[in-house]
């Protein structure tokens, strides 16, 4: 699944270093829930949760463009985010 950060969340993950060129690998809490996730998040504007299918979505939005995606996803607060140095999706990123 993939969401749409808050403006606020974006500012913040500019600030933060890349994991990669474009995207960041993040390890969150979504609010409303009380279990760590890691994200992969792509411009700092859109976070899809790494649950196996993080490569289709990653797909989706290379070929439907991130504005798209972005406006129909659902808005999501990721809270006590820490940025990571992990590169697991590279490969994802050259198949897409």
């Amino acid at each position: 699944m993939y969401f749409r950060l808050s403006s606020s969340q974006e500012l913040d993950l500019l600030n933060r270093p890349e994991t990669g060129m474009g995207y960041q690998i993040v390890d969150a809490i979504k609010s409303g829930t009380y279990q760590r996730e890691k994200f992969v998040v792509l411009n700092s504007e859109i976070a899809i949760e790494m649950n196996g299918y993080e490569g289709d979505h990653i797909r989706k939005v290379v070929h439907e463009g991130i504005s798209k995606v972005k406006d129909s996803a659902s808005l999501v607060t990721l809270n006590s985010l820490a940025v990571l140095s992990e590169r697991p999706v590279q490969k994802l990123f050259e198949r897409a």
